[in-house]
């Protein structure tokens, strides 16, 4: 089971209501506006009977909002669940398998059990109709929302009321203190956000850290229920609990300790010859909301077989767990609190406030990051920008996501056979009819789609996965084109069936890098076969490139490389962020296809670069001339060569987008495509 990816899946889910949150509270922002000097005074009556006067319209615009964006949360889900069982069984098979083989399990029937199934429809149900209610939760308060606003805008106006009917100097006083009862007002309803669900002790929960802790915890305990049912298939009812890094108190005593689901308490031998103690269930915390396998919890199990089965890691001291616990708390809550002022600066933007309420609020949101930035520092976290933001137009996870270890088709065939029943469409929940939304002209310009596009979507291109590779340790030499040799030692070497070589560093400090092996090659093969070709091998170190040295000499700014392409390879040094959540993998991506722009430049140029004759520099030229824009992106301005590898990334990442904005740069890209082979 990979929790990452689980969590990543929830987190991804969570954003897109996260998302819809601030699209209701701006749109809501909008019936407030700030008013300008010289309008006409206003009375408390007349004002909140005009205001209640729009409430059905508030109505429409919220369900409108949520009908459009979260139409997919019932597909989403059931992807979702999906890949939880695959995840959860991908591992545990090929070892009960095995073991089985060997005479210590029984044999168990190659297909999953009907009633096995039953109890993962159970999962989906269950939290499907929540999300559901989520929905309804949502509209009802928004309408709450905006009347609460409305009423407190007027119960403030009632008092200043002599200033509201004055005529001349009264009436900038007026509109004045209208302003500052709208300020407040909308601040507050802001704060205090859109409910999504109501629990059994009456708190209110946001959406999105509702939907987040429902997603999480329902793929948990669904892949964990594979795991559980599997085992029992085979005839072992032993589990090692897993162990993290800052895992809460009363999950923490079971990290690495067996536990037998029968509650049969006894002695066992690991492969090693080792006694090992068996656990019963029942005296562990599993049950409890903050215990074992509870809410938002994160360990999984994994089958535990005597004979077969050894415990690797060491238990982390409670000093230094609950220290990393407290410390997570801690950035979430620092997270949290630079999101609300982010919304407030959107919401404000939307009301037309006045410059100096934006600059102050951009400066809580200054204030709000820095403050991030000064805790990692001293507690030495990493920091977690894609947990610091809401993306105004989130949308769930794509399909290709959901992609899973190789498993069996059937397998996911029976699988998808249980997942029949469907989620009722939002716009009957509702009951309001929404129209069809509008295309948005910058997202479907009338761009055609070009050969490339159209012979990829006629012939998908293989993907190999991590499985395909062929594995080998060998004394290697890294050298760059100046000649400076910046490895020499043994490496571990990944090759794949297309010849494309992953080298990583042996004895690899993980401090300073933790890409693994199977995050490159998934990454990498996500790349267009006409791109990636270009590059045999891809170098990973945990050390600085020595050529930094030389560039700081230039220019006093330049931070370390993080890494390089050119002349067939490509290398990566050393990185202290992990690649655990989707956005770290789609940075990487970018980085990624990027650095073989820079491979694909030397390749067109026959071992020059091609970006720097007169074809590249003329398309530059071309396209500033057309749309004013020096390059597709502010890190290609820097350079001629930073600028085509920015270009060939974007037009890989969104290349309509790309084909409108610098047409002569794509169409010499899109010609040296075809010369490659992307069309059949």
């Amino acid at each position: 089971m990979h929790p990452s990816k689980l969590q990543d899946l929830s987190w991804a889910m969570a954003e897109v209501y996260a998302s819809v949150t601030d699209q209701i509270l701006i749109n809501l922002a909008t019936y407030f506006p700030f008013r300008q000097q010289g309008g006409e005074p206003l009375d408390q009556f007349n004002y909140q009977a005009r205001m209640l006067a729009q409430m059905g319209q508030v109505t429409k615009d919220t369900a409108s909002i949520i009908a459009r964006n979260l139409g997919g949360a019932d597909a989403a889900l059931q992807k979702a669940l999906e890949t939880a069982i695959l995840e959860g069984l991908s591992d545990e098979e090929p070892r009960l398998r095995k073991a089985a083989e060997r005479g210590l399990l029984s044999n168990a029937v190659q297909d999953l059990a009907p009633n096995q199934m039953q109890a993962f429809q159970s999962y989906y149900r269950q939290s499907a109709d929540k999300l559901n209610l989520v929905n309804t939760v949502m509209l009802e308060s928004t309408q709450a929302a905006y009347k609460a606003t409305v009423s407190d805008i007027a119960s403030k106006m009632y008092w200043t009321q002599s200033y509201l009917n004055i005529e001349t100097g009264g009436v900038i006083s007026g509109v004045t203190a209208y302003n500052d009862a709208v300020h407040q007002a909308v601040r507050r309803m802001v704060g205090n956000g859109i409910t999504g669900f109501i629990d059994h002790a009456g708190r209110h929960w946001s959406p999105e850290a509702y939907v987040a802790m429902d997603i999480k915890t329902t793929m948990f305990n669904t892949a964990r229920a594979a795991v559980f049912e599997r085992s029992e298939e085979y005839g072992c009812d032993t589990y090692l609990v897993s162990s993290h890094n800052g895992a809460r108190p009363l999950c923490f005593p079971w990290q690495q300790k067996v536990i037998s689901r029968a509650d049969h308490t006894r002695t066992i031998v690991d492969l090693d010859g080792n006694e090992v103690r068996v656990y019963a269930q029942s005296e562990t915390t599993y049950g409890q909301a903050a215990g074992l396998f509870g809410v938002n919890c994160m360990h999984y199990p994994m089958t535990f077989i005597p004979g077969f089965s050894t415990i690797k890691v060491r238990p982390q001291s409670e000093a230094e767990n609950d220290k990393a616990y407290k410390e997570s708390q801690q950035q979430r809550a620092l997270e949290r609190h630079l999101r609300e002022e982010k919304r407030n600066l959107s919401v404000l933007e939307a009301q037309g406030a006045p410059e100096d309420l934006i600059k102050a609020q951009q400066a809580r949101v200054d204030e709000a990051s820095y403050q991030i930035d000064e805790f990692c520092d001293r507690t030495g976290r990493a920091r977690r920008k894609e947990r610091e933001y809401t993306p105004v137009n989130a949308t769930f996870p794509p399909e290709d996501t959901y992609e899973v270890t190789e498993f069996p088709r059937d397998t996911q065939t029976q699988m998808r056979e249980f997942f029949t029943q469907q989620a009722q469409p939002i716009e009957k929940q509702l009951e309001i009819q929404v129209p069809e939304p509008e295309l948005d002209s910058e997202k479907s310009d009338n761009v055609e789609m070009k050969p490339v596009e159209e012979a990829q979507a006629q012939q998908p291109e293989e993907r190999y996965t991590f499985r395909d590779a062929v594995y080998s340790s060998e004394r290697l030499e890294l050298e760059v084109s100046d000649g400076t040799v910046i490895y020499s030692g043994d490496a571990d070497v990944y090759t794949m069936p297309d010849g494309m070589r992953f080298i990583f560093k042996q004895d690899m400090d993980e401090r300073w890098q933790k890409l693994t092996p199977q995050v490159a090659i998934e990454q990498h093969y996500k790349i267009p076969g006409w791109l990636r070709s270009v590059a045999k091998d891809m170098w990973v170190l945990d050390t600085d490139n020595p050529a930094d040295e030389y560039w700081r000499s230039i220019y006093p700014d330049f931070p370390r490389s993080q890494a390089i392409g050119g002349y067939g390879q490509t290398v990566y040094f050393r990185s202290v962020g992990d690649f655990n959540s989707a956005y770290a993998r789609k940075i990487l991506l970018n980085t990624m296809t990027h650095e073989l722009g820079h491979s694909l430049d030397t390749a067109v140029g026959l071992g020059s670069f091609f970006s720097e004759g007169s074809e590249w520099t003329q398309a530059m030229a071309a396209d500033l001339a057309a749309t004013g824009k020096a390059s597709i992106t502010t890190y290609g301005e820097s350079s001629i060569l930073e600028d085509f590898a920015e270009s060939v990334m974007m037009y890989v990442r969104a290349p309509k987008r790309f084909m409108k904005t610098m047409p002569a740069r794509g169409a010499i890209i899109e010609r040296i495509a075809m010369e490659r082979g992307a069309v059949p």
